[in-house]
């Protein structure tokens, strides 16, 4: 898109200087490397044995930031220690309490404005993803930020997508992958992403797995 304007109008007939960016350059070769689930709604909801799990204390649906301690505190309880290289998916909760609400509760969304949970704009925040060389960033919510964004304050996109050129997921069900991670007790795995190999295109289905 340009200006508004479909600018790929014709794919037999394709500028290359428009389709220099675009995201079949990723599926070319796919994402592949060494995943890492941080599970802040197993971290914060899990109890010891026989006792009522514990509430989360935020709402997926409601705008709040996740600080990069929390994201460290999980990462430690999960026995994680990142490399460079890694994939980092953040299950957040969205998926989760989309699943367990109701018809009428989901219809409502629709109508209600967009405020979402997700990692948080901060500088520190940025530091931690550059210092640890993370090759791509991905959770269950669909902004990976959190949002609406206030006033003044720079999109984590511009930094992460435009300046860096790291790959952005979003809405990715990470219910399964969650279960088998708390099973086996283990938190790391072969992650791969195969995009559409849309020319010039801005996003895609990730066509994303996890294997053990």
């Amino acid at each position: 898109m340009v200006g508004g304007i479909v600018a790929l109008s014709d794919p037999k007939n394709i500028d290359p200087a428009l389709a220099r960016i675009g995201i079949q350059n990723w599926a070319d070769h796919g994402i592949c490397g060494r995943g890492v689930l941080i599970d802040l709604v197993r971290y914060y909801t899990s109890s010891p044995p026989g006792t009522p799990k514990r509430q989360l204390p935020y709402d997926p649906w409601t705008t709040h930031g996740f600080t990069v301690k929390e994201i460290e505190a999980v990462a430690a309880k999960q026995g994680v220690q990142f490399r460079q290289g890694d994939i980092l998916l953040i299950r957040a909760g969205f998926i989760q309490k989309y699943q367990d609400s109701t018809q009428e509760e989901r219809d409502a969304l629709t109508g209600r404005p967009e405020t979402l949970a997700g990692i948080e704009k901060s500088t520190e925040m940025k530091k931690f993803l550059w210092n640890n060389h993370f090759a791509a960033i991905a959770s269950d919510q669909p902004a990976l930020e959190s949002w609406p964004t206030s006033e003044g304050t720079p999109h984590m996109h511009q930094t992460l997508l435009g300046l860096w050129g790291m790959p952005i997921g979003e809405m990715f069900d990470l219910e399964k992958l969650s279960e088998v991670c708390a099973q086996t007790g283990r938190y790391t795995f072969f992650f791969s992403s195969w995009p559409l190999p849309i020319i010039g295109g801005c996003a895609s289905p990730p066509n994303a797995a996890a294997y053990f």
